[in-house]
C-alpha cells in the first residue's frame, strides 16, 4: 500500500510553485500528523501562496510542538491568509501560550509586534474575527473583557454574533457576561445574547427560565418559547395569554403536539396567525368527532380575510366533514376573488375527498386563468388517477387524457357544472370553430369564436359591429382592441353581494392552452394506463417544440414508474433522430430506464452536437459498449465526462479504472478526477500510485495533486 504522506511530501520540494501549493493542500486533506514537519518547513517557502496553503494544511494536522513555529508565522509573515490560517491552527491546538497574542489581535493590529502588508487593514479584520472565534473555542476565560471591548469599538465592525458565540463557550465568566447582556436596554442585543445562550445548550438556559419568560421584549420571550422544553409549564400560559401574538404562536407550536387541548383552546384567539398555528399543530388530531362546532368555525374562517388561515382551513375540512365538505371546497376552488393559496388548498382537499363529484370540480380548475390553480387541479387529478377507487380512477385518467390532447379548453360544457353533476365519460365534443377559448372581462372562459358580451347591442347603437373586448391584459395595454368606454357606469352589485374585480389574466390564451397540455403531460407521467400511453404517443408528434420536449421528458420519467408500453417504445425509437436536443436526450434516458436493447440506435448520439445528449448516450451504452466510457472520458464537456466517470466507477474493474484515470490525467480534467475520487476509494489510491511512481510530467503531476486536494473539499 502506497504511503500517501511520503509520496505527497516529496512534491513540497518541487521547483514549480503550483505543484508545491497542490501538494500542501493534499496534505491538509489527508490530515495526518506525519505531514506536520514538512509543512512547518514549507512555512519558510519563498512563495506566499505556498506558505498560505501550508498553514491551512497545518490547521488540520499540526502537533503541539509546532505551535511556536506557527506563532512565528502569525507574527512575522505579512500575508493575511497565512495569519488567519495560523490563528485556526493555534485554536485547534488549544495552545495556551498563544492566548495572550490572540487576545491582543482581538483588540487591535498590534503593529509593534506583528508584521502586516502595507495597506492591509482588511487583513486585520479577518484575523480579528478568527482570533475571537479561537478564544471562544479555547475557552479562554481571561479574554472576556477583551471580547467585550472588541464588540464595543464604535470604529469597528458589527461583532456581536462572534463575540456572543465565543462567550457562550466559556462556562464561567463568559456565560456570566452573556447574562448581563440580557439586561441591556437594546432589545436586539438581548435577543442576540439569548440566541447565543440557546445554541450553547438548553441546560445553560434552565437557571434563566423565569427571567426569560418575563422579559419585556417580545423577541426575547419568543426565543425563550423556542428554547424551553415542550413540557415546560410556562408554555401553556405563554401560548394562551402572552400579549404578543408571535410569542403565543411560538409557544403553541411547541406545546400543542403534546397537549392538543391547548391548541383547541387557542382556536378562540383573536389573532388569525395564532389560530392558524394552532390549527396546523392540531392537524393530526382532528376527526369527525370535532363536528359540528369546529367545522362551522373553519367554514367561517375559510371565507374570511386572512388567506393563510383560510388555506389551512381548506386543508383541514376533509378530516372533519369528509364528503360533506365538497360543496364549500368546490365553491372556494372556483372563486376567482379568493387568494390563490386558498384555491390551491381547496383543490388539494378535493383530491383528498376523492369522489366523482370532487373530480367534477377539478375539471374547470384545470383551465383556470391562474397557472398555479391549473397546476394544482391537474396534480390532484393525477393523485386520483393513482389512488382513488376504480371508477374515479378511470374518470381521472379521462380528464388527464383530455388535457394531454388539448381537449379541455374545447369542452365548454363542464366549465359551469353544478355540484351534483356527474363527471362525463369523455370531454364534450369540440364545438365548431377554432376550438380555442377566450377570457371575458369578468374572468369567464368562453369559446374564442363567440361574440363579446352585448356585442349586438353595441352594434345597433353605433350602426356597425361592436368592437371586440381585449382577451388579455397585454392586449388591452397594447391597444389591440378599439373599444371605447361605455358612458354608463356599471350597475351596482346586488345587496349583500360582493364586488367582482374585472381582472383579465396577463397570460395569452395560446400560452395557456399549451401550458395546460405541458403540465398535464408531466403529471400524467406516473399514472398507469393504456389510454395515458396513447395520449402521450399522440402528443409526441406535436409541432410545438416545448410540448414535444415535455412529452419525452415525461416518458423518460414514466419508465421509472410503470413498464414501457410497445406504443411508447416505438415512439422513442423513431425520435432518436429528432432535431430537438431535448427530445434526443430524454429519449436516450428513457430507453436506458426501460432496459431496452436499443444500442444500435443510440450509438450515433455519441457524436451529437449537444453535450447532454452525448452524456445520456454514454450512460445508455456503458454496460454493453465499454469503449464508450473511454470515449466519454476524453469529451470536452464536463457533463459527458461526469457520465463516463460514473459509468467507469460503476463498472468496478480495477484495470479499466486505472486506464480511465490515465485518460482523464492526460486530458487535464482534474474536476472529473476529483469526482471519481469522491465516488470510489480505489480511484484515490490509484492516483496516489501514479504520483508515487514519479513517471508523469509536471503538468500531469499537478493535475493529479489538484484532484486529490479537491477530494477533501
Amino acid at each position: 500500500m502506497t504511503d500517501p504522506v511520503r509520496v505527497i511530501s516529496g512534491y513540497l520540494r518541487a521547483p514549480e510553485e503550483p505543484v508545491r501549493c497542490a501538494a500542501a493542500r493534499v496534505l491538509g486533506v489527508l490530515g495526518d500528523e506525519k505531514s506536520a514537519p514538512v509543512l512547518v518547513g514549507a512555512l519558510l517557502d519563498s512563495d506566499p501562496d505556498v506558505r498560505a496553503d501550508a498553514m491551512a494544511a497545518l490547521a488540520r494536522c499540526a502537533r503541539p510542538q509546532d505551535a511556536a513555529a506557527i506563532r512565528r508565522s502569525l507574527r512575522g509573515d505579512p500575508v493575511g491568509e497565512v495569519k488567519t490560517a495560523a490563528v485556526r491552527a493555534l485554536s485547534r491546538l488549544r495552545d495556551e501560550a498563544s492566548a495572550e497574542l490572540l487576545r491582543a489581535l482581538a483588540r487591535d493590529r498590534c503593529e509593534s509586534d506583528v508584521t502586516w502588508e502595507e495597506g492591509s487593514w482588511d487583513d486585520w479584520l479577518d484575523v480579528q474575527m478568527a482570533a475571537i472565534t479561537a478564544l471562544g473555542d479555547m475557552g479562554a476565560e481571561a479574554a472576556v473583557d477583551d471580547l467585550i471591548r472588541a464588540r464595543s469599538d464604535e470604529a469597528g465592525q458589527e461583532l456581536d454574533h462572534l463575540v456572543f458565540a465565543a462567550l457562550a463557550k466559556m462556562p464561567g465568566r463568559g456565560i456570566a457576561a452573556l447574562l448581563d447582556f440580557l439586561d441591556d436596554g437594546n432589545a436586539r442585543v438581548r435577543q442576540r445574547a439569548l440566541t447565543a445562550l440557546a445554541r450553547s445548550g438548553r441546560d445553560r438556559l434552565a437557571p434563566l427560565r423565569d427571567r426569560l419568560v418575563g422579559d419585556p421584549s417580545a423577541g426575547v420571550r419568543r426565543l425563550a418559547a423556542d428554547s424551553l422544553d415542550a413540557d415546560d409549564p410556562a408554555l401553556p400560559e405563554m401560548a394562551l395569554n402572552d400579549p404578543d401574538p408571535s410569542v403565543r404562536a411560538a409557544a403553541l407550536a411547541r406545546v400543542v403536539p403534546g397537549r392538543p387541548e391547548i391548541g383547541r383552546e387557542a382556536l378562540a384567539d383573536s389573532e388569525p396567525a395564532v389560530r392558524r398555528v394552532a390549527l396546523e399543530a392540531l392537524a393530526a388530531c382532528l376527526s369527525r368527532s370535532d363536528e359540528p362546532v369546529l367545522a362551522a368555525k373553519l367554514e367561517a374562517w375559510l371565507r374570511g380575510e386572512d388567506a393563510r388561515l383560510a388555506a389551512v382551513c381548506a386543508a383541514a375540512l376533509p378530516r372533519l366533514k369528509g364528503e360533506a365538505a365538497l360543496s364549500l371546497l368546490r365553491e372556494m376552488s372556483a372563486d376567482r376573488e379568493a387568494a390563490t393559496e386558498v384555491r390551491i388548498a381547496a383543490l388539494r382537499s378535493l383530491g383528498e375527498v376523492g369522489t366523482r363529484e370532487a373530480l367534477a370540480a377539478l375539471r374547470p380548475a384545470a383551465v383556470d386563468p391562474v397557472r398555479q390553480v391549473r397546476l394544482a387541479a391537474l396534480a390532484a387529478t393525477a393523485v386520483l388517477a393513482r389512488t382513488a377507487r376504480e371508477d374515479v380512477r378511470g374518470q381521472a385518467r379521462d380528464l388527464l387524457v383530455d388535457a394531454v390532447r388539448g381537449n379541455l379548453g374545447a369542452g365548454v360544457s363542464f366549465l359551469r357544472a353544478d355540484a351534483n353533476d356527474d363527471v362525463p365519460d369523455r370531454a364534450a365534443p369540440v364545438p365548431e370553430g377554432s376550438g380555442r377559448v377566450a377570457i371575458t372581462p369578468e374572468g369567464g372562459i368562453v369559446p374564442a369564436d363567440a361574440p363579446a358580451p352585448d356585442a349586438s347591442a353595441a352594434g345597433s347603437a353605433s350602426g356597425s359591429e361592436g368592437p371586440a373586448y381585449p382577451r388579455s391584459t397585454l392586449e388591452a395595454i397594447q391597444g389591440t382592441g378599439t373599444a371605447t368606454p361605455s358612458p354608463d357606469p356599471p350597475p351596482s352589485p346586488a345587496a349583500g353581494g360582493r364586488v367582482r374585480s374585472r381582472r383579465v389574466p396577463v397570460e395569452h390564451v395560446d400560452d395557456t392552452e399549451a401550458d395546460i397540455r405541458m403540465a398535464a403531460v408531466l403529471v400524467a407521467a406516473d399514472c398507469a394506463g393504456d389510454d395515458i400511453d396513447a395520449a402521450l404517443a399522440e402528443a409526441a408528434a406535436s409541432t410545438t417544440s416545448d410540448l414535444r420536449a415535455a412529452v419525452f421528458e415525461a416518458i423518460a420519467r414514466r419508465t421509472r414508474a410503470v413498464p414501457l408500453s410497445p406504443v411508447l417504445e416505438a415512439v422513442l425509437v423513431r425520435s432518436l433522430g429528432c432535431d430537438d436536443a431535448r427530445v434526443r436526450c430524454a429519449t436516450a434516458r428513457a430507453l436506458t430506464g426501460a432496459g431496452l436493447d436499443a444500442a444500435p440506435q443510440i450509438i450515433p448520439l455519441l457524436d451529437d452536437s449537444d453535450a447532454s445528449v452525448r452524456a445520456a448516450a454514454v450512460t445508455a451504452l456503458a454496460v454493453v459498449h465499454t469503449e464508450t466510457v473511454k470515449r466519454g472520458l476524453g469529451d470536452p464537456s464536463p457533463l459527458v465526462r461526469q457520465a463516463a466517470a460514473d459509468a467507469m466507477v460503476a463498472g468496478g474493474e480495477s484495470g479499466a479504472l486505472c486506464e480511465g484515470l490515465r485518460i482523464l490525467v492526460a486530458g487535464g480534467w482534474s474536476d472529473s478526477l476529483t469526482d471519481a475520487c469522491r465516488r470510489h476509494p480505489a480511484a484515490r489510491q490509484a492516483l496516489l500510485g501514479m504520483a508515487a511512481a514519479g513517471e508523469t510530467s509536471s503538468q500531469a503531476t499537478r493535475v493529479i495533486l489538484e484532484a486529490l486536494a479537491g477530494d477533501g473539499v
